[in-house]
């Protein structure tokens, strides 16, 4: 029986079919404990490994990744009775196909050591590479733990687009299984002001491509303005039940909620001034690793 949560993406079997390896599972390659997994010829379990069982931590978090997957693998093989490993070079992307080796035992299922140049090359740039990796995930884990505070003074809609995603996972109800789909009012100087405000005015005739719908603008009050004109406007129905959070300031908050209210969608006032504090749920634990919920 395999262990795999999901099917394997790959196998192999060894030339005298005395062992069988299975390589990720699928949509998820490099995560989880059965990144590599070995049977015998019974289909007896030997060992399942991840990635952190025969790679250095920087290494495993300097391998090219997508959103689902770690591309960590090439093309790995039996050889002189041991199954040998592709892996990828630190630090490139998942266009790169520069790899080094790593040979298993397949009777214990444990890695024996390469002492060759390339591996002490690969070990040299992973140490280097994973320093801004470390930056990035301990800002990430203080990100977590503040209060959420909505940017100000900063043009790039990235960051709005972010905010109301962080916003809506941390007040939403149905955080786990729901996903905003999130709209930006440009500011009205802006030469793509035209053209957000029509696909805001779009939003608000249609369902939401996500379950929730997220709008929020650097200029609030021109964004209250928008919205009270574009809802009486819009059509009624599409949103209906729909939790519209959107980033309005307590002077427009009444004003804002009636025209969300007459497309019968749900207004949650994301207040500028007002910092949102983390769900209990998503708070980082104590040495710095992700709740299990966000794992």
């Amino acid at each position: 029986m395999l262990v795999n949560d999901v099917a394997p993406a790959s196998a192999i079997v060894s030339d005298l079919g005395d062992y069988v390896a299975t390589f990720d599972n699928w949509h998820s390659g490099g995560w989880g404990k059965s990144a590599v997994v070995i049977y015998d010829r019974d289909g007896k379990l030997v060992r399942a490994m991840a990635l952190t069982d025969f790679l250095p931590e920087d290494w495993f978090l300097t391998l090219p990744r997508s959103v689902s997957s770690i591309w960590w693998g090439g093309t790995h093989r039996f050889e002189n009775g041991q199954l040998v490993l592709q892996i990828a070079y630190p630090g490139g992307s998942d266009d790169d196909e520069k790899y080094t080796e790593i040979a298993i035992d397949p009777a214990t299922g444990t890695a024996i050591p390469r002492e060759t140049t390339a591996w002490r090359q690969a070990l040299a740039i992973a140490k280097r590479e994973a320093i801004p990796v470390r930056a990035a995930q301990a800002a990430h884990i203080e990100m977590l733990r503040s209060p959420l505070v909505a940017p100000d003074g900063v043009r790039d809609k990235r960051t709005l687009h972010w905010y109301l995603t962080e916003a809506f996972q941390r007040l939403d109800p149905e955080w786990k299984t729901a996903y905003p789909d999130t709209q930006v009012l440009d500011r009205p100087e802006s030469e793509e002001y035209a053209q957000s405000r029509k696909w805001l005015g779009g939003a608000l005739s249609r369902e939401p491509l996500g379950d929730v719908l997220g709008i929020a603008s650097y200029d609030t009050a021109n964004l209250a303005s928008v919205l009270v004109l574009e809802a009486t406007q819009a059509k009624v129905g599409p949103l209906r039940g729909v939790r519209v959070y959107a980033t309005i300031g307590n002077a427009d908050q009444a004003r804002v909620a009636a025209a969300i209210a007459r497309l019968g969608a749900i207004f949650v006032q994301l207040d500028p001034g007002t910092p949102i504090p983390q769900r209990p749920e998503r708070m980082p634990k104590p040495d710095g690793s992700l709740p299990d919920t966000m794992e």
